[in-house]
């Protein structure tokens, strides 16, 4: 894979790359984990955490810590690291690692818009959100007179460094509409159209046009970045497609036959024709799955529709599945006795495992702008790991209760044996 980048890339990029592998060696061992474990209560599993990377951000905070502050610690670490590599690095690096962060960001506007829009206090609302998705430019949302949406969202326009999503948003709204003569598009319109979408649609919907022009970002990179961006964006998409579909199974309106030609193709990757222009090159099943993708109201024709494909693999090892999403009878039924405590894998656990691997293999090659964002994933996963073993502590879950082996350590796996898998 590698060509031109082993000249030119350590020129511009070697100082931030060898900074990330550097940070690589703080990743939790199977070991902390395991201590993290047998803590009996949050003022031990504080102790253990002290130990490691983690240590200086939390080592203030007071005892027992709470989760909530424990978990927003971890994030201010990981976004202090990432803002560290913004300064050491130069075009196109640093708007690669600018725009990687536009997915919270994203997240945080539209928090931030509701809370607005709820009369919430703007200084309350700041102190809750997401430490990765945090900008100066937030403080600029203000509260506006009754329903006049079409100001809230002009502000994230026109002073938003995410502007551009919102405003792509928009035209696609209102494009959706058509060209009838008779719909004054003007402010009044646009403030009701906002008021016909719930905030988790319109994150959503932000979050496909942001991963569009990622993607399309990342394609003008160099080869080895490009190859190794276009794999992980595409795994990335075509799983939230698999969750979307698993998870509206049994949602009444979207498994049924209208459901799936409208509803769910609104939110699905790829297959809504609402957003065909802009995300539609992402995904290994798009275009080849889009119709059976969109047929499958069970997880008998989900599987089938990702024949074929290493996603095949991944659904074959979901044991946790309703009986109402199966197409048949799958057997391994919960007798009450000593099975109650076997392990079992929801969808979102089998994702997590996976992308936790497709990650760690992004460290294998060199001279590519990947390991950076492997890097923010693999470190949000790991929050994600200790958050959840936090949980478990402080709610004191029995021990032989399957959730304590519910964490996925980085960097055990080794290429060759993944591909062989």
């Amino acid at each position: 894979m590698l060509g031109l980048e082993m000249v030119s890339f350590n020129a511009d990029d070697g100082y931030p790359e060898a900074i990330i592998r550097s940070l690589r060696k703080g990743f939790l061992k199977e070991e902390t984990y395991n201590q993290l474990k047998a803590c009996s209560n949050l003022n031990e599993f504080k102790l253990v955490l002290e130990d490691t990377d983690y240590g200086s951000y939390i080592v203030n905070e007071a005892n027992p810590i709470e989760i909530v502050v424990l978990k927003k610690k971890c994030k201010e670490k990981l976004m202090s690291e990432i803002t560290h590599l913004i300064g050491q690095s130069t075009q196109p690096l640093t708007g690669f690692l600018q725009m990687m962060l536009h997915g919270y960001q994203i997240e945080n506007v539209v928090g931030v818009i509701e809370g607005v829009k709820n009369d919430q206090p703007l200084e309350l609302l700041l102190k809750g959100l997401d430490p990765l998705g945090y900008f100066p430019e937030l403080k600029n949302i203000r509260t506006v007179e009754g329903d006049d949406y079409a100001t809230l969202y002009q502000q994230v326009l026109v002073d938003l460094p995410i502007g551009n999503y919102f405003r792509k948003f928009l035209e696609v709204c209102i494009g959706s509409i058509g060209n009838d003569g008779a719909i004054k598009k003007d402010a009044r319109f646009i403030s009701d159209l906002m008021k016909d979408y719930k905030a988790e649609k319109i994150k959503n919907m932000l979050k496909k046009i942001w991963i569009g022009e990622f993607h399309r970002y990342c394609m003008q990179l160099p080869d080895v970045s490009r190859q190794v961006m276009d794999d992980l964006l595409k795994f990335e998409s075509d799983c939230m497609t698999i969750q979307i579909i698993f998870n509206s199974i049994d949602i009444k309106g979207l498994s049924d036959a209208r459901g799936r030609e409208g509803e769910r193709r609104k939110y699905i990757n790829n297959l809504g024709k609402l957003f065909i222009n802009l995300i539609s090159i992402i995904g290994y099943l798009y275009p080849d799955r889009d119709r059976e993708l969109t047929e499958a109201d069970n997880f008998d024709k989900l599987k089938d529709a990702c024949k074929g494909f290493e996603y095949e693999r991944m659904l074959q090892q979901v044991s946790d599945i309703p009986s109402s999403k199966q197409g048949g009878d799958f057997g391994g039924k919960n007798d009450g006795g000593a099975n109650q405590y076997a392990s079992t894998m929801s969808i979102d656990d089998v994702m997590f495992t996976e992308k936790s691997k497709r990650y760690s293999m992004a460290f294998e090659n060199q001279f590519h702008y990947g390991v950076f964002y492997a890097y923010l994933k693999l470190r949000e996963m790991e929050i994600k790991n200790i958050v959840w073993l936090a949980e478990l502590v402080s709610i004191g879950v029995p021990r032989q209760m399957p959730g304590w082996s519910k964490f996925v350590v980085p960097f055990k796996y080794h290429k060759e044996e993944v591909q062989q898998n």
